[in-house]
């Protein structure tokens, strides 16, 4: 899923449906993250779980 907050954000289901890998977030989103994070030179993940 993507928006503007959270730029990409892992899922665990659609509409009730989970997803088959229960890992979240997966490897293919997790390498995503991590390449815009590089691209962007902000580490926009960090600084939404400093509030959790």
């Amino acid at each position: 899923m993507t928006s503007t907050s959270f730029c990409i954000c892992p899922i665990r289901s659609i509409n009730g449906n989970r997803m088959g890998d229960p890992t979240i977030p997966g490897p293919v989103t997790k390498r995503l993250m991590e390449a815009y994070v590089a691209h962007v030179g902000f580490d926009w993940v960090a600084q939404y779980l400093r509030h959790l």
